[in-house]
C-alpha cells in the first residue's frame, strides 16, 4: 500500500496543502488538497473518495475535482 500525504495542515498556508491523502494512486482520503497538488491525469484516476468529517479542510477542494473529472470525459461513476 501507497499513501501520498497531499496535504496535512488545518488552514490554507503557503507552501503547505490542506488535509488530503491518496492511496495507491486511487482513493483519496479527504480533499482539502486535491486539484492544487495532482495533474489532471492523476485526478482522472481517482476511482473512490472517503471523507473523514466535513470540515472546510478536509472538503475544499471536492467540488474542483469534480468538475475537472467532467471535463475529462470520465466514463465510469466515482
Amino acid at each position: 500500500m501507497e499513501i501520498r500525504v497531499l496535504g496535512c495542515y488545518g488552514s490554507q498556508i503557503p507552501g503547505y496543502g490542506l488535509t488530503g491523502f491518496l492511496i495507491d494512486a486511487k482513493t483519496l482520503l479527504d480533499a482539502g488538497a486535491v486539484t492544487s497538488v495532482l495533474t489532471q491525469e492523476e485526478q482522472a484516476g481517482v476511482d473512490h473518495i472517503l471523507i473523514t468529517h466535513a470540515h472546510l479542510d478536509h472538503i475544499r477542494e471536492l467540488a474542483s475535482l469534480a468538475d475537472n473529472i467532467c471535463y475529462l470525459n470520465r466514463e465510469d461513476p466515482l
